[in-house]
């Protein structure tokens, strides 16, 4: 059921302009949204600075006490900021770091997938998809603000070519797996 609402979003065979449609109307409607959070945030500080005392998104006191108890919650956790940040850093690299030990283990079969997406010298992309995941996964967890910065851009090529070429082109040409290709796509751009 879920699925089925999101199916027009993949466009169709006879007008495949409609899916760019669709796109542009979530992009615009995600602009919109952020814009109101932003206004709403800003509104009566005369800048964009949200506290989270006052509720989300800035809301001026709206939340009463959930506001208050947020704020509490947040008072209590902010001294161990660094280990959440931690923790999350290592839970967001490791999806990184076990598929790029799941291809290693398999060389084969990665040179062979980068083979069927049509790509030259797929043994240069397979080093590179895993040269890329692995550096940029250890960079990432230096927790050094320059070298993280350089692993999070090494991590975003990898997702952009992996994105482009594992699974947007596969579900424009349709097929069982088109669904599961654009929920692919969505992924890795929020990623």
């Amino acid at each position: 059921m879920f699925a089925e609402r999101l199916e027009p979003l993949l466009g169709s065979a006879e007008d495949p302009g409609a899916s760019r449609w669709h796109l542009a109307a979530l992009l615009l409607l995600t602009m919109a949204w952020c814009s109101v959070a932003y206004m709403a945030s800003s509104a009566g500080t005369g800048g964009p600075e949200t506290t989270l005392a006052s509720g989300p998104l800035g809301l001026g006191g709206i939340l009463g006490p959930v506001g208050q108890v947020m704020g509490m919650i947040y008072d209590i956790c902010k001294p161990y900021a660094g280990y959440f940040k931690f923790t999350g850093i290592l839970l967001y690299v490791s999806t990184f770091l076990l598929s790029s030990i799941n291809h290693t283990k398999d060389i084969g079969s990665y040179v062979g997938m980068m083979k069927s997406f049509g790509l030259p010298c797929p043994v240069a992309w397979a080093l590179g998809g895993l040269s890329c995941t692995y550096a940029g996964s250890i960079l990432l967890l230096t927790g050094k603000p320059v070298l993280m910065e350089w692993g999070a851009e090494l991590l975003c090529m990898f997702l952009m070519l992996a994105t482009y070429f594992g699974h947007y082109k596969p579900m424009k040409q349709g097929g069982d797996g088109a669904f599961m290709h654009f929920l692919m796509c969505l992924k890795n751009v929020s990623l």
